[in-house]
């Protein structure tokens, strides 16, 4: 029995990222507790430090971190989408046997991926949405990665 180990790599690829954000979203909450009872337990005796340092924790744990820390997460999606997007379009080129490769097109891999299905194997990729999905992920990536506007992605 042959094994396709491609469809293998997909699937644990897309599992790892599923458990590293439920990772790094469960040690935001751990943080985020252990973080408040730490000041709850300081014992300020003033009350504009006491209000400054539940300020700064709102700001850290609940804004912050959880946004940069979901942002890393969302880069790293997208960026195995791309490799495994490629690589379907690689193996399909051989199945095919097309002289031109998806490196031959030019654009990003989103459009270079869809132009090399569309064009060039001829699969129809319904309109249902999926397409601009990945588009606006890819806008949202970009976007983010820009160090002015890193923290205005929400």
């Amino acid at each position: 029995m042959k094994v396709d180990r491609f469809l293998m790599d997909v699937s644990s690829t897309f599992h790892g990222l599923v458990q590293y954000a439920r990772i790094l979203e469960d040690q935001v909450k751990r943080l985020t507790h252990a973080e408040a009872l730490r000041i709850k337990r300081s014992g300020y005796a003033d009350t504009d430090e006491w209000s400054d340092a539940w300020y700064e924790h709102r700001w850290l744990f609940e804004e912050t971190l959880p946004r940069a820390l979901r942002y890393s997460c969302m880069v790293s999606l997208f960026t195995a989408l791309e490799q495994i997007l490629k690589a379907i379009c690689e193996r399909l080129r051989d199945r095919s046997a097309s002289r031109l490769s998806f490196d031959d097109l030019s654009g990003n891999i989103l459009r270079q991926t869809f132009a090399y299905l569309e064009k060039v194997l001829a699969v129809d990729i319904p309109d249902d949405g999926f397409k601009s999905h990945l588009f606006d992920l890819y806008k949202l990536r970009n976007y983010g990665s820009s160090p002015s506007r890193v923290g205005k992605i929400a």
